[in-house]
């Protein structure tokens, strides 16, 4: 699978973006810190595997409304591409092909046969913050890991361990309750517990039960008496109710035969009395309110009318009283300013402190910067910075081909005293070349041999051969002499002529040849001459192959002398170059310099710093002029209007003269507002005089007709005067009340009793105490009878319940029953435990077994990744045991385990482990490799190391590297890069 381009329509600070991958196998995606590179690499993750609500809300951009994009994918030949919105089917994905079909989020899961979020993270994906994790792997973790690789996409293995853990804990668990094992032993207790409860009380049945007849007897004697009681009760209880109100019958009886039998008295004479004084007296009060009020109105409009001002006056104070806001904004703002100056030159002078040089604020409001000037102040200093790293670095490269040139000529002079003097190793050559000859002949005599043992046997197949050929060459001369003779043809005697001729021939040919040949083999042969043995030829050939090597050695080591000599010329050419550049860049400097006196005490490397600085004072320098320009108008416009109104003052009889603004302005608003309250009050006095007339004659009237109706009351009462109709009022009251009382109180001791036993009670002479007393005796005899009654019930239930129970109850046998079913339910579930507990082990061994399986094979290539890492320094690496930690072993056998290692060895160790875990799974799941910052501790030489390495891997994968470290991209051999 390969990443095109991602479409990121809003995630996170990336909003209306493009993001092409298509150029290259290992894809560079350069951004200094905070640009964006790890939110680009979420919107990846993403838009393969999704993400939960909380967490997409997290990125939900803050200028923009929408949040998701798309990724266009190309996997085996198929182009597709991904689409994902937060607010669209809940986050899931659709999927667009080529061909115009529309998928579903499954169909792309299936693309990714089974891969999710967590198992590409453990897989193709790695920080820099996984680089700790490895000091804390253990044997389990790295397991895990390993099992995640075989088993990705089958959630079978998890979801049977977590099914089987479940089961597991419902069955049985050593110290729970709601297990079913847990509660099977409980109950089989508690009906243990029971079954010797019931064979103890077997034997007590007839006791019980002459028990219970005697409690009979007893309770119906206590129903009795508590019957009498309780009809007593309530009868004093009513009398004891009565009492209060019989008491009250007899002393309202006495009270209405001391008075009159009729009285003379209008219907509702105090109350219709009270109503007309009531009426009356308010006319009267406020009779005598108005005279006063007539009298005051006078005397307060006449010295109202004396208090009034000029109208002209008031109008030109009431002009003054406008401009107030005014005064006020330009007082304000010139405090404001005044702070603001003060403020600003503070900073001035703190910034001019902070910057410890030779300005003041003159010097601020004279200098002026152009532009280009921080452009080219900011040049100067990346020059700068850059001749810098270049210096340092032509000194280790000088150091370095020093060290090199040195180190090779003294290997060069070790080499030449290890050589032998060229005479004896041409005496060595000869020596061996004679060796060579003798063996060479040895090599031909024996061939020889053998040939010679080969032509014997050829001779003799070659004689017999020519013998044949002879014979047969005759025999058809013969025939042919016998055809020509029968026939009388001289064709067939030519024939037989020709053919004895050749087999003839043929004879003497062979022969010859086989004379010859036999001349040859036996003439005489070379001897081998060699004076030297076996041993001491292999002895001679390992002195001249050493001695060759050595030559090799010396002759590479020439070549390297002439390469390091060739680079120290160049480093010189670089170092005069250098000195050019950096002597340009001083005049540079003296040229702002001059320019700018001040740069002189600064480090050219703050420069670009100091120009902010600088031109912020700038700015605030300016800014404070502008404030003093404004303070000075603003106060040109306050002393404008304090003329105006200290001459308002001087016409109104008052001296402004030293006294504060706001004072002379309250001075002229309590001009204002009393003139402005003297005519409200003289118009509302008038108005009120004119009322209050009015009114005085109107109460005149209403008084009259009040007392006419207060003389008609005292008439029909046959009275006088007001004190007497009141005495006879409250004696027509008093009858009233007690007859009323009377009738009432009847009626309460009729509910209660018939009538002749209430009349008798209110002539009878009873003593309270001794009725109280009475009943309180009566009420303890009943309640020592009811708690005598239930405690006899409750006996009684209690000795029947337990007959009851032993004449009817089956449960003991039952109990034996139950007991025996439990057991057997608890064998069962002991049994069903039992298998489950098993398949968990085989569970485990079998994950135990897959993770050996692969653990090997990914050690294996993680230690040539490492090896690669580090120069072939360290050859191979030990996985965690127990709580034994990584181990590595150098080549020359010393191990170490990864704490011994520095910070850059662990993060190389790492790295290569996650290398070889994602080579593991590219075979089934070639998914892009992404790596974020993770070789920060990285030098040059291991970060080529690893470019390298992500170069060959990009082969069969594709390669997304995140980096903040321009060397890494600049070092890589396709320098193109997304920048972002």
């Amino acid at each position: 699978m390969k990443f095109e381009q991602a479409t990121i329509f809003g995630f996170g600070k990336w909003v209306d973006d493009t993001i092409d991958f298509s150029n290259q196998q290992v894809t560079y995606i350069y951004g200094e810190n905070e640009s964006g590179k790890s939110t680009l690499h979420t919107f990846i993750l993403f838009m393969l595997f999704g993400l939960p609500p909380k967490q997409r809300e997290f990125y939900r951009p803050k200028t923009s409304g929408k949040m998701g994009g798309r990724l266009t994918v190309v996997d085996k030949g198929v182009r597709f591409t991904i689409e994902r919105f937060h607010e669209v089917r809940n986050g899931a994905a659709v999927c667009y092909t080529a061909d115009g079909n529309e998928e579903e989020e499954q169909w792309l899961k299936e693309r990714l046969k089974g891969m999710n979020y967590a198992i590409y993270q453990s897989i193709f994906s790695f920080s820099a913050n996984d680089l700790a994790t490895i000091t804390t792997m253990k044997e389990d973790d790295l397991g895990d890991v390993i099992l995640g690789i075989g088993m990705t996409g089958s959630t079978n293995l998890y979801t049977v361990e977590k099914q089987l853990d479940s089961k597991i804990g419902e069955l049985y668990k050593p110290y729970g309750k709601k297990p079913a094992i847990n509660q099977q032993l409980s109950n089989l207790q508690q009906m243990q517990e029971r079954l010797d409860k019931w064979k103890k009380s077997e034997g007590s049945y007839r006791n019980k039960k002459l028990e219970a007849q005697q409690i009979e007897k007893e309770l119906q004697a206590l129903r009795i008496d508590l019957e009498q009681e309780t009809a007593k009760r309530i009868k004093l209880e009513k009398k004891h109710h009565a009492w209060p109100i019989i008491q009250e019958y007899q002393a309202v009886m006495e009270r209405l035969q001391h008075l009159p039998e009729v009285l003379a008295f209008p219907e509702s004479g105090r109350e219709r009395l009270e109503k007309q004084k009531e009426l009356l007296l308010p006319l009267k009060s406020e009779n005598a309110v108005s005279h006063e009020n007539i009298r005051r109105l006078s005397e307060t409009i006449h010295s109202l009318e004396e208090r009034k001002v000029n109208e002209v006056i008031i109008q030109e104070a009431k002009d003054l009283l406008a401009d107030k806001a005014s005064y006020e904004a330009y007082q304000q703002e010139n405090n404001r300013l005044q702070v603001a100056l003060q403020k600003q030159q503070l900073h001035i002078e703190k910034t001019l402190e902070n910057l410890n040089i030779s300005l003041n604020e003159e010097d601020l409001q004279n200098t002026h910067l152009s532009f280009h000037t921080e452009k080219h102040w900011k040049h100067i200093k990346n020059d700068l910075d850059k001749l810098d790293l270049e210096k340092e670095q032509l000194d280790i490269e000088r150091n370095q081909l020093n060290k090199q040139r040195t180190i090779l000529w003294n290997q060069i002079d070790t080499g030449r005293e290890n050589l032998y003097p060229e005479r004896t190793i041409d005496e060595w050559q000869h020596q061996l070349k004679s060796v060579k000859h003798s063996e060479m002949l040895q090599q031909i005599n024996h061939v020889q041999n053998q040939r010679s043992k080969d032509w014997q046997y050829k001779k003799l197949m070659k004689e017999r051969k020519a013998k044949y050929i002879v014979l047969a060459a005759i025999s058809a001369a013969l025939i042919c002499l016998l055809v020509a003779i029968t026939i009388e043809r001289n064709l067939f005697l030519v024939i037989a002529m020709f053919v004895l001729m050749t087999g003839v021939g043929q004879w003497f040919w062979q022969k010859k040849s086989i004379a010859e040949i036999d001349h040859m083999l036996h003439s005489e042969k070379p001897q081998p001459s060699n004076n030297v043995t076996e041993k001491e030829c292999l002895e001679l050939e390992s002195k001249l192959e050493q001695q060759q090597q050595l030559k090799n050695e010396i002759r590479s080591l020439q070549e390297q002398l002439k390469t390091t000599e060739i680079s120290l010329l160049q480093w010189e050419e670089k170092q005069f170059q250098h000195m050019e550049r950096y002597q340009r860049i001083e005049n540079q400097m003296k040229e702002q310099h001059e320019q700018y006196p001040f740069l002189q005490e600064i480090n050219p490397t703050y420069w670009p710093e100091f120009f902010h600085e600088l031109k912020n004072s700038i700015r605030m320098s300016k800014q404070l002029q502008e404030y003093r320009d404004r303070i000075t108008e603003n106060q040109e416009a306050l002393e404008k209007m304090s003329d105006r109104i200290s001459m308002f003052l001087s016409k109104v009889n008052r001296d402004g003269k030293g006294k504060p603004i706001k004072q002379q302005y309250d001075w002229i608003m309590h001009i204002v507002e009393e003139n402005d309250e003297t005519i409200k009050q003289l118009d509302f006095n008038q108005q009120l005089l004119q009322e209050t007339m009015e009114n005085q004659y109107n109460l005149n009237e209403k008084m009259k007709t009040y007392e006419q109706e207060m003389t008609k009351l005292f008439t029909i009462a046959e009275v006088n005067s007001e004190e007497d109709f009141y005495k006879k009022a409250k004696i027509v009251d008093e009858k009233r009340t007690l007859t009323n009382s009377r009738a009432k109180l009847e009626s309460q001791l009729s509910a209660l009793f018939k009538a002749t036993t209430w009349q008798h009670y209110t002539q009878e002479d009873m003593d309270a105490d001794s009725l109280r007393m009475e009943l309180e005796q009566t009420k303890e005899r009943i309640s020592n009878l009811e708690e005598a009654l239930e405690k006899g019930r409750q006996t009684l239930a209690d000795r029947n319940a337990m007959i009851t129970s032993i004449e009817m109850s089956e449960e003991y046998s039952d109990s034996i029953h139950l007991i025996e079913q439990d057991k057997e339910k608890l064998n069962q579930l002991v049994k069903k435990w039992a298998v489950m507990k098993t398949a968990k082990e085989l569970l485990l061994r079998t994950k135990r077994s897959y993770r050996d399986k692969y653990l090997s094979e990914i050690i294996e290539e993680t230690s040539l990744f490492f090896a690669e890492l580090t120069g072939n320094r360290y050859q191979k690496v030990y996985p965690p045991s127990q709580d034994v930690p990584f181990k590595v072993e150098r080549n020359d056998g010393t191990r170490f385990t990864i704490k011994e290692l520095s910070q850059g060895t662990i993060d190389q160790l790492y790295v290569s482990l996650r290398l070889a875990i994602s080579s593991s799974m590219s075979e089934r799941h070639a998914l892009p490799f992404m790596i974020d910052d993770a070789f920060v501790h990285f030098d040059s030489i291991r970060t080529q190391r690893i470019i390298n390495i992500l170069n060959r891997i990009a082969k069969q994968q594709q390669v997304l590297v995140f980096t903040c470290k321009k060397e890494m991209v600049e070092a890589s051999e396709n320098k193109s890069y997304i920048h972002l």
